[in-house]
């Protein structure tokens, strides 16, 4: 695990270790949280961030559907009811 975490900081800061590289570039960031070490925590991870990239979605749409500022209607079922 240790070597996991290894490659991945040397390969995010490669970015900026070569002779070309553009002034201002800069290496990705550290990971946040800790790998999951079990299949198990890795679908629970994967789960959470789903349910939150789905909230942040529903917030944008909330955000645009108020910007509309449309009438209010009343929902009708596929019968016409």
């Amino acid at each position: 695990m240790q070597g996991l975490y290894m490659y991945e900081a040397l390969c995010d800061v490669s970015p900026i270790l070569h002779a070309f590289a553009k002034p201002g570039t800069k290496p990705l960031p550290y990971p946040e949280k800790p790998y999951p070490l079990t299949k198990e925590e890795a679908i629970v991870d994967k789960e959470a961030e789903e349910k939150a990239a789905r909230a942040v979605a529903k917030a944008k749409f909330e955000a645009w559907a108020a910007r509309l500022k449309l009438p209010e209607h009343k929902v009708v079922n596929a019968d016409g009811h």
